[in-house]
């Protein structure tokens, strides 16, 4: 089965936002079993089944990474090495995960494994999920977020861990998108219902998320 745009593997009420007791308030890690079921016990069943009906949000880059492609870009008042994007479907291809029938998620038919590393990972409207794939097959490619999309809007922008194709660990860090935190809750459940296996899953919310 298909990952969409990748994997598609993405606010709602969180950081000061959110009540003491809400699972989106805590930035520790962990197991997504735990969080489901608190955040499920925090809602009504009328609004549990809303939420999980809920299309994902559209995430623009923020304005503050415009120009990040192109030589000579500043940023914080130092130059910085342009971004790589990737324009066309061709260009894309090698990046995409897919679900597999195990749940596992693969990559150019491959059991996709970060090598116990933290990558990025994005959907875009189409819900294809990419992630940077650079930890087992290098690439002189300057690849960030913003990347797989050509700083186009994202409906899912997070860091993974994989393992064997075995979702380990995501977390809703992203420089250029600052995903929400009811919106990264949302992209789990999508996950989920597109059969990825997320039964040895651990999440951890950036603390600098709303």
């Amino acid at each position: 089965m298909a990952l969409g745009l990748g994997l598609i593997l993405a606010g709602w009420v969180g950081g000061a936002e959110a009540a003491p007791s809400s699972p989106l308030a805590s930035s520790r890690r962990v197991s997504y079993k735990s969080f489901r079921a608190e955040l499920k016990a925090s809602m009504s069943p009328a609004e549990w089944d809303a939420f999980r009906k809920e299309p994902l949000e559209l995430h623009s880059m923020r304005e503050r990474w415009q120009g990040e492609d192109k030589p000579g870009f500043v940023k914080d008042d130092r130059s910085r090495r342009p971004i790589d994007y990737l324009h066309s479907e061709r260009e894309r291809t090698p990046f995409v995960l897919t679900i597999a029938v195990d749940g596992r998620a693969h990559n150019e038919g491959v059991p996709f494994d970060t090598q116990g590393e933290l990558v990025n990972a994005v959907a875009g409207p189409d819900h294809r999920f990419y992630a940077d794939t650079s930890s087992v097959k290098p690439t002189k490619l300057n690849l960030k977020h913003s990347s797989f999309l050509a700083g186009q809007p994202a409906v899912l922008a997070i860091e993974t861990e994989f393992k064997r194709g075995v979702a380990r660990r995501f977390t809703n860090r992203s420089g250029h998108y600052r995903m929400k935190r009811r919106e990264f809750a949302k992209g789990l459940l999508h996950l989920e219902a597109k059969g990825l296996d997320m039964s040895e899953l651990e999440i951890e919310f950036d603390p600098k998320s709303e």
